[in-house]
């Protein structure tokens, strides 16, 4: 298990101008190469000269597949050995605890440091096939996230799921992913594809008798609402039983939870309990990538830095060198911004948006981005989308008190906060607040923020 891993990697990795693959090998670095070919351009590169024909359609489906499960193999494979060095990394700090300033101590926590980082990495490779499959609808995944479920990850969980994986994947038309190595999905042992019939599904891996006997029931108890067998079922269970009972049912219950709300585009959010809602927009998505591509294109060995300030609220920087990168700070002091620096990269360790190799980047900046040869940096100026976002409808952002947002924030899962003060909707529902999933999807998928918060107002008011 590796239940350390979220506080261990985020602090440093969240420095806006850091080139992260400074911290890997260079095979590391050519293994993540390796896998953003095999989830993003393997199937095209196998079919390219006949994907423009209809009837080609399933030849290129199953290409994906294809490299798809190719990739899912080499990512569970370095997972292991990372997950197998980090445990005797933790046992040799352990022992070397009482000379922290010894050198060895330094090189050991460096060390941790970076193995952890590579596994954030490897799952959010996985994580590609994830938003490809759901077309990267933000909405529906991340009603898939379970707090806490990041920390299922262990050696046992991947091969136990592998086995079960391949097996299933000998289908060209399915694919079967493991849940547990994906950072973001935290509903059963597997999720698996299927192209004919079409259909997404989750799958609960249970071995031993009595885990399938209490798998069993509490998947009877969940779908039937039966407390009288709930009671007969639990009548001569023993402490310890009754709490297997109890867990087998919570995990069938948060799946149902999740697939009715996917299913019915509405629910109730399984971290918070919150009323939820997927509502599609009532036109074509905006996105502003084309900044990005367009920034890059200006770059030559004179220019190293391009700029611009997307709807007048989000800045975008290119840069081809680190020290020009740095500069994007000066620019946010000079126009008066004091809302968080982002790196394009950030998208590593943020489990809820979109990753890297998901983005509608051209591949091979999406390689230069990876390997440090350009850093893309970004701010959402929120007083700016405040200002915009009140020009549509009057009132409808403010800035929670503090001591209403020190009350908010013991409830809600992730809000926006400026300042200390967290970012107020007001609308015919009451107070609400705006959530970080807005802040996600206009900085990492790239959307539109004048539609979006058109978007949000015509849905709340």
């Amino acid at each position: 298990m590796i239940s350390d891993q979220k506080n261990s990697a985020n602090t440093k990795f969240m420095r806006p101008y850091l080139r992260l693959s400074k911290y890997f090998s260079e095979e590391f670095v050519e293994l993540s190469i390796e896998l953003l070919f095999l989830v993003r351009d393997y199937g095209v590169s196998k079919t390219n000269d006949v994907i423009k024909s209809p009837e080609n359609t399933v030849t290129f489906l199953y290409a994906i597949h294809d490299g798809w499960k190719i990739a899912q193999k080499k990512i569970a494979n370095a997972l292991i050995d990372a997950l197998r060095s980090l445990e005797e990394l933790k046992r040799q700090r352990k022992e070397n605890r009482g000379r922290w300033k010894s050198e060895q101590y330094s090189e050991n926590d460096r060390a941790i440091y970076v193995a952890n980082l590579q596994i954030n990495v490897l799952r959010r490779m996985l994580d590609i096939i994830l938003w490809t499959i759901f077309a990267c609808e933000q909405s529906t995944l991340r009603r898939f996230y379970i707090s806490g479920g990041e920390n299922n990850l262990s050696i046992a969980n991947i091969n136990e799921a592998m086995q079960v994986a391949d097996d299933i994947n000998v289908d060209e038309g399915t694919i079967a992913i493991c849940t547990d190595m994906l950072s973001q999905v935290h509903v059963g042992d597997l999720l698996v594809r299927s192209f004919s019939p079409s259909k997404t599904y989750f799958v609960e891996l249970k071995s031993g008798e009595k885990n399938v006997a209490f798998s069993q029931a509490a998947k009877f108890a969940v779908d039937s609402q039966c407390e009288h067998f709930e009671k007969i079922f639990t009548s001569n269970l023993n402490s310890a039983d009754r709490k297997h009972f109890e867990r087998a049912k919570r995990q069938f219950s948060r799946a149902n939870t999740i697939s009715q709300t996917v299913q019915n585009e509405k629910g109730l959010d399984p971290n918070t309990g919150a009323q939820v809602y997927i509502l599609p927009l009532n036109e074509p998505p905006r996105y502003w990538t084309s900044v990005i591509v367009d920034c890059y294109e200006q770059l030559t060995p004179e220019k190293r830095w391009a700029i611009h300030t997307v709807e007048g609220c989000v800045h975008v920087g290119v840069y081809s060198d680190q020290p020009s990168a740095i500069a994007f700070g000066l620019w946010m002091q000079t126009i008066k911004c004091e809302c968080p620096i982002y790196n394009l990269m950030d998208s590593f360790n943020i489990p809820s948006c979109r990753p890297l190799g998901a983005m509608n980047i051209p591949s091979e900046l999406v390689r230069k981005i990876f390997s440090g040869e350009v850093l893309v940096i970004l701010c959402l100026d929120l007083v700016r989308l405040m200002e915009i976002t009140n020009s549509m409808k009057e009132g409808y952002l403010t800035l929670a008190s503090k001591r209403d947002s020190a009350e908010a924030r013991k409830n809600h899962y992730s809000s926006v906060e400026y300042k200390g003060q967290i970012i107020q909707t007001n609308s015919r529902e009451g107070a609400g607040y705006l959530g970080m999933g807005m802040v996600e999807r206009i900085l990492f998928d790239q959307h539109s923020p004048v539609q979006l918060m058109h978007h949000h107002i015509a849905t709340h008011v």
